[in-house]
């Protein structure tokens, strides 16, 4: 499927830029999935690049919906951030 611009869902939010990610001070980490057409890859490690401090997971033969393709992993992802995060 090839897109020919952003979904409608997000279009209103692509006034965000990186000037914008790099005041962001919360504790980040951007998943992706290699295989997202969404929101590519490449948009997801520009973000994390202008975000200071993220951690940027990508999750090969993932689409869109990490959560929900890749449950485990996804999973697995977010618990490992959360214990850097946040150890007890």
């Amino acid at each position: 499927m090839i897109l020919d611009g952003p979904p409608r869902s997000i279009r209103h939010r692509l006034d965000i830029g990186a000037g914008d990610l790099a005041g962001y001070t919360t504790p980040t980490v951007y998943v992706t999935g290699e295989e997202d057409v969404v929101l590519p890859s490449p948009i997801i490690e520009a973000a994390a690049e202008a975000t200071p401090g993220a951690r940027l997971e990508r999750v090969p033969t993932a689409g869109h919906s990490v959560y929900f393709e890749r449950p485990g992993v996804f999973n697995a992802l977010l618990s490992g951030f959360l214990r850097d995060v946040y150890p007890s």
